[in-house]
């Protein structure tokens, strides 16, 4: 598994230097009063404001707990923050597909490890990791993978056990 973290860690080192993308970055953050300042009305505004005509809160609160002030940016904010949560949640997406897939080998740890590097560092993920405003993505895949794993712990465990 710490094979896997350093992997993931060096294939996307070099996206922690990117800026703001000026395609939806600036909407979902720079701009958005909901990651930025949130007021008296937060936690509503969060649940019933969509954002560029997408409705999704748990991204927008995680882009909150994110939110930093930096004086020396160009738009008093960094975008280093964002990304870093991004590749984090991607190494904990690699390492969950890691045990999604032992659990699924019963035990076999070389094939577990295949998959998840291959997961890793595949270049389909380079978007939804290096670019701000698809956080989403990971988030979805997290919450995903999890469920993944629950489910097969219910259905050893057995139907109907609380």
């Amino acid at each position: 598994m710490v094979l896997l973290l350093v992997l993931v860690l060096f294939t996307y080192s070099k996206s922690l230097k990117n800026t703001f993308v000026d395609w939806d970055d600036f909407a979902y953050v720079v701009n958005n009063d909901l990651v930025r300042t949130p007021g008296d009305s937060y936690l509503k505004d969060l649940f019933l404001t969509p954002v560029s005509s997408n409705y999704h809160p748990l991204t927008i609160l995680s882009m909150r707990i994110n939110s930093n002030v930096c004086s020396s940016c160009p738009n008093g904010i960094s975008p280093t923050t964002f990304i870093r949560e991004n590749v984090i949640l991607h190494i904990l997406n690699t390492l969950l597909v890691f045990m999604l897939v032992f659990l699924l080998c019963k035990g076999n740890i070389l094939i577990s490890f295949l998959v998840a590097a291959v997961f890793g560092v595949h270049p389909m993920h380079v978007e939804s990791v290096a670019w701000i405003s698809e956080r989403k993505d990971v988030l979805y895949t997290f919450f995903f993978l999890l469920g993944l794993i629950a489910y097969l712990f219910y259905k050893r465990v057995g139907h109907g056990r609380y």
